[in-house]
């Protein structure tokens, strides 16, 4: 979980075999966000917190469409509008069966403030291509440093770096072929850690893209 430098709270997570709402509760309201994909990397973002308070994240487990009647697990966060996006310590552990864990930093508040990238843009051009046909990668990201990023594939388990993606002033423009018949791919792009007029940017992922090919 963590803040973009437009002031929305970003909350990534990965599902292991089932798909799963997450909700994201104030203290005068609940957002449930949209059923999750399992076994994909996810990544939802929801306007900031109205004035400094404490936000807590619940994960449902979800069995064909039916809500489990267990008790969801939730943690909750100290979050609040920075100066800079803070990332909070959080992990949501794989779990192939219908419980899902959650573990937490053994403090709310966080125990690192960090400057990230933001991506304005990263993407392919089409959602689903021909084994062979080329498409078309854009990358816009801010601050618009020049810097040797990567297209990376996520494997089921982690991201696996494909591609490097050179990133001049901020901006990429690339073309990859198509490959893998039949299959469906999550991809993202992500820049090393950098600096900007001195001050430390902290190694950065985009928000996940998909390819399908035929």
């Amino acid at each position: 979980m963590g803040w973009t430098a437009d002031g929305k709270v970003r909350v990534s997570w990965q599902d292991s075999g089932t798909a799963n709402f997450v909700r994201v509760e104030y203290p005068d309201l609940a957002q449930v966000l949209e059923l999750t994909d399992a076994n994909g990397p996810n990544e939802v973002l929801f306007p900031g917190l109205p004035e400094r308070d404490r936000v807590r994240l619940r994960v449902t487990s979800r069995v064909d469409g039916v809500e489990s009647t267990a008790t969801p697990p939730s943690a909750w966060f100290d979050t609040w509008q920075p100066a800079a996006p803070k990332v909070e310590d959080a992990n949501l552990p794989a779990n192939l069966s219908t419980t899902v864990n959650w573990s937490q930093a053994s403090s709310t508040s966080a125990r690192s403030s960090k400057t990230l990238a933001k991506f304005d843009v990263a993407g392919f051009n089409l959602t689903s291509a021909q084994v062979g046909q080329m498409v078309k990668l854009t990358v816009g990201v801010r601050p618009a440093g020049t810097v040797k990023g990567a297209l990376q594939r996520w494997d089921g388990k982690y991201w696996r770096s494909v591609l490097a993606v050179p990133v001049t002033k901020g901006k990429a423009v690339m073309y990859v072929r198509a490959a893998g018949r039949g299959t469906k791919t999550y991809y993202r792009v992500a820049v090393p850690k950098m600096s900007y007029y001195g001050l430390p940017i902290e190694t950065t992922g985009s928000r996940s893209f998909t390819l399908a090919v035929r």
